[in-house]
């Protein structure tokens, strides 16, 4: 076995050929540096593959090797609840800003990988509570949005301050990192990834005066759907609809103690990026 670490998991975006074809030369190279790796179930369940496969829930990895664009990243830390090991984030997508290794450089850094040869970035995992029940979490950002074009009701405090109530699309609230997605589009301001931050987002208010609110990460927000919001809000985080909320429900974010911990093996030039989006 090459250095300390056991099994890798393979975590890769669904239904892609691209990044079938990329995790096959993965695990390849795995091998033939003395390695061991898996295919998670939670991306591919093709019995035809002749890589190994498990659930990412059930077999323990050391380490996890994510190929895809951000939402297949998003979504291995969803299945993990931000406790995972160190990983390594293969771009094969159209989205691929967390990203910085491409395909076609792969293979030169698997070996570094295994090693531990890399500077870890932290990105803070924020657990999601649903009157006081836990949700899950995220590390870019969670909306909650009106339904059927309804205008919501939102009781927004942070920490021990209630700065305003929105009526209006809804509200985000993202991390630093996330402040560069949904929340840029609808107004919020880019945010230094290395300011450890929770940023507050109203969606399209009625009032004039609600505007966003950079805030410490280690601040709890609450939003309170008032009771004479006339639908249920949805609740999506990281992308992915969780749940619709009935009136009189509140939603918790606070910074869990955990961050997601990525492998990088050169500089993420984020700014670049942003214009790169355009």
């Amino acid at each position: 076995m090459l250095g300390e670490c056991g099994s890798i998991a393979i975590v890769m975006k669904k239904g892609s050929g691209s990044a079938l074809e990329v995790a096959a030369r993965i695990y390849e190279k795995i091998k033939s540096l003395g390695g061991e790796a898996f295919l998670a179930l939670e991306s591919n369940t093709d019995t035809s593959l002749s890589i190994p496969k498990a659930s990412l829930l059930e077999q323990r990895a050391c380490r996890v090797i994510v190929i895809g664009g951000d939402g297949t990243f998003l979504r291995a830390v969803r299945i993990l609840k931000g406790r995972a090991p160190a990983m390594m984030l293969v771009g094969v997508g159209r989205r691929c800003f967390y990203y910085d290794v491409s395909a076609s450089e792969a293979l030169r850094y698997i070996e570094d990988f295994m090693r531990g040869r890399y500077v870890i970035q932290h990105y803070p995992y924020i657990a999601v509570e649903v009157n006081g029940i836990s949700d899950g979490g995220f590390i870019n950002e969670t909306v909650i949005a009106g339904n059927h074009m309804k205008v919501v009701k939102l009781e927004v405090t942070i920490g021990s301050q209630r700065p305003y109530e929105v009526h209006g699309d809804g509200i985000i609230v993202a991390t630093s990192a996330g402040s560069t997605a949904y929340s840029l589009s609808a107004g919020g301001p880019i945010v230094d990834q290395e300011l450890d931050s929770l940023i507050v987002v109203p969606l399209n208010p009625v009032q004039l005066s609600v505007r966003p609110i950079v805030t410490s990460l280690l601040k709890r927000i609450r939003v309170h759907v008032s009771e004479d919001t006339s639908c249920r809000p949805r609740l999506i985080v990281d992308g992915e609809l969780y749940r619709e909320l009935e009136p009189g429900s509140s939603v918790t974010f606070r910074f869990s103690g955990t961050t997601v911990r990525v492998a990088r093996f050169k500089k993420v030039r984020v700014h670049e990026r942003l214009l790169g989006k355009a």
